[in-house]
């Protein structure tokens, strides 16, 4: 019987500090980008810099305090791919040097999460530059985009990823379809 209450013992405590953490998780950007104008079919060399310290977004928290942090594994090449799926939607055909330059710059991704009683509250921020050259002149746009949202739980991955998405796609669709970034690709 001892031994019986040792190993029940033993399982409880296993399976109740098994369940006090919570776990990284790795995310990946999906953001769909439209541009809501056509523009002259020029080369445009497309350029992302990834300008945050560490490719982590923040942490994820639980209700006793435990942390986790949330990775994001592949910003340039996401970034890059959907501003290119966006360009090529608009008429551009080619791809490289001796057109316009573009440049994104991604300075900052950010998650925090903060336990309130019951629910959790996210706040993310995201900012973003974007540069457009040719023929030595140059614009460059600054966007910034913050969002909010609350759960009763710990978002899921798949919850944060949608989240972490659609604010990166309201962010560089804000910058996509910025006038005076489109009327520099018309005009220069």
């Amino acid at each position: 019987m001892r031994k019986l209450l040792c190993t029940a013992a033993l399982a409880s405590v296993a399976l109740l500090t098994g369940c006090s953490g919570i776990t990284t998780q790795t995310l990946s950007l999906q953001p769909q980008v439209s541009i809501q104008r056509q523009l002259p079919n020029t080369p445009v060399a497309i350029t992302v810099e990834d300008l945050r310290p560490s490719q982590v977004v923040g942490d994820r928290v639980d209700l006793v305090g435990n942390r986790a942090p949330i990775l994001l594994n592949n910003s340039k090449e996401a970034l890059g791919n959907a501003v290119h799926k966006a360009l090529s939607q608009t008429g551009i055909t080619a791809f490289g040097p001796g057109g316009h330059r573009l440049t994104v710059m991604l300075d900052k991704l950010s998650y925090i999460a903060k336990v309130d009683a019951v629910k959790q509250i996210v706040k993310l921020e995201m900012k973003l530059r974007v540069k457009v050259e040719r023929g030595g002149r140059s614009y460059t746009g600054q966007y910034n985009t913050q969002r909010s949202d609350e759960f009763l739980n710990i978002p899921t991955e798949a919850e944060n990823q949608t989240m972490i998405d659609k604010l990166v796609e309201e962010n560089l669709n804000r910058a996509m379809n910025d006038p005076r970034l489109l009327e520099f690709f018309q005009f220069n």
